[in-house]
């Protein structure tokens, strides 16, 4: 009995001898070994509870199970809508998995519109959606930033909840994005681009200079996480553009330089790829005034030679890589998507009195949706129908611009008894769409804005200065159906319009 007693303590003394020699080995050479290397957001983070850091790093391979265990309570939690407490133990999942990026988009996801849905002022949610923004630009990208999925999520949450949506909050979003970016860009075209990448090359530490030209780059590359190159090759391509605004950097982050691939895994996102080229050719030019509150962002139809020879190319490729064309599920519906562009694009250029170009993107049309039996004016006409019944918001107010330079155009060549029924049609369409979406979020600019902008466009077309001044006159008579308040005073994408017209007269 005392032999036994002898042999199971002495079995108790070795397990607790051999526990806490194990316990010592792993405190004193194993954890600091596995804390040294651990590459996720674990270590240093205030956001993360001291013991749950320990705990995590130590168990090292069971790590995935107290994510698992987390992601578990996330979804009790989403269903409670406790987004608040849903953020916090998001950012854990994200330091211990950094390179998951469903964890990434998830958490940016919820800030965005959960949780900034959640106040009840602009401004309140514009920090939230910003935020969401800078998570993935800055956080998740710098882990993984080859992650086509982060990126998409990014361009989208930009396409969404800045440009797209609730009217009203648009606007507001747009300044606040256009403040943050004038840290970076004082006009943001092409010209200042090449500047940048110019001083860049010449000043390769520019990163830790004070200079005024040097802060700037680093608002660019360091909190914009934009790189100045990729953004003027992406302006050669498809430009001009404005960099200030959204809808350009949410371009930027989907384009990824080449044709075809844009499927990661089980998802393609080729489909925001269209919506940032559309969105930007109906929203990528933004007319100001600086004397009053006016602000309204607009088409950019300069881009539109670029965007249709980027899908020409693009079905060019597709069909190569497939023996039958129509055998190809791809190769249909990236004509489909074209087809779908065109038929949005062709009415809006020739409302804007380019008549030759709309007849020739037609003949692409044909080309490529096999329709030779519509004339160019039953296509025009028909679709032109269409968008005023069901066409996009973005389509709409592009029409009504279409038919207001239409009037300008009217009144350069004292055509003045055609001049009241073209801006009547504009009217009509405009109270038509505002009294069908009244009170909602897809309400139009103001009539008066809409009509600045045309004007704007119009006078940036002409290469004669009398012409030019006679526009102007016309627009700066408060008696006149076409009158303008402070016309001389407008700037477009931060460019003064005087100084605009003068320079489109000198180069002719």
């Amino acid at each position: 009995m005392k032999f036994y007693k002898f042999h199971s303590n002495k079995k108790l003394l070795i397990i607790a001898f051999v526990l806490i020699i194990g316990t010592v080995n792993y405190y004193y050479f194993i954890a600091p070994t596995r804390w040294h290397n651990d590459n996720s957001q674990l270590k240093n983070n205030a956001d993360i509870p001291p013991s749950l850091t320990l705990i995590t790093i130590a168990l090292g391979p069971f790590r995935g199970l107290i994510a698992d265990a987390l992601w578990w309570h996330i979804s009790d939690l989403q269903e409670e809508g406790n987004y608040f407490e849903i953020m916090k133990i998001s950012t854990w999942v994200a330091a211990m998995q950094p390179e998951n990026p469903f964890v990434w988009t998830f958490h940016a996801w919820n800030m965005a519109y959960n949780i900034a849905d959640e106040f009840p002022t602009p401004d309140s949610q514009w920090e939230w959606t910003y935020a969401a923004i800078k998570f993935l630009r800055n956080d998740a990208l710098s882990y993984i930033p080859s992650n086509q999925q982060i990126k998409s999520e990014l361009a989208w949450i930009i396409i969404s909840r800045i440009i797209e949506g609730n009217s009203k909050l648009n606007i507001y979003y747009t300044k606040k994005w256009i403040a943050k970016m004038s840290k970076a860009l004082e006009f943001g075209n092409r010209e200042e681009l090449k500047l940048i990448v110019e001083y860049i090359k010449d000043n390769p530490h520019y990163k830790n200079q004070k200079s005024k030209e040097a802060l700037r780059i680093q608002e660019l590359t360091n909190k914009q996480n934009l790189d100045p190159e990729r953004m003027l090759e992406i302006d050669k391509k498809f430009g001009p553009f404005n960099w200030k605004l959204p809808i350009t950097t949410a371009l930027y982050w989907i384009y990824k330089g080449n044709l075809i691939n844009y499927k990661e895994g089980d998802l393609n996102y080729a489909t925001v790829l269209d919506v940032a080229f559309f969105t930007t050719l109906l929203k990528g030019t933004v007319i100001t005034n600086d004397k009053s509150d006016f602000f309204i962002t607009t088409n950019n139809l300069k881009i539109s030679d670029n965007i249709i020879t980027y899908y020409k190319e693009l079905i060019a490729e597709e069909s190569k890589q497939n023996i039958s064309e129509e055998k190809s599920a791809k190769y249909k519906i990236l004509k489909d998507r074209f087809k779908n562009l065109l038929e949005n694009m062709i009415p809006i250029v020739k409302l804007f009195n380019k008549n030759k170009k709309a007849k020739k993107y037609f003949n692409i049309y044909k080309e490529f949706a096999h329709n030779d039996k519509e004339t160019f004016d039953e296509f025009y006409k028909n679709n032109l129908q269409r968008i005023t019944k069901e066409g996009p918001i973005k389509c709409k107010q592009s029409i009504i611009e279409g038919y207001c330079c239409k009037a300008f155009i009217l009144a350069i060549g004292n055509q003045y008894n055609e001049i009241e029924p073209t801006i009547k049609a504009a009217e009509s369409l405009y109270n038509t769409h505002q009294k069908y979406y009244k009170k909602t979020n897809y309400e139009l600019p103001s009539f008066e804005n809409i009509k600045t902008a045309a004007f704007c466009k119009t006078v940036l077309w002409l290469t004669n200065k009398k012409i030019a001044d006679k526009l102007i006159k016309i627009v700066s008579n408060p008696k006149d159906i076409l009158y303008i308040k402070n016309c001389k005073d407008l700037k477009i994408n931060n460019i003064e319009i005087m100084s605009l017209i003068n320079e489109n007269i000198t180069k002719q």
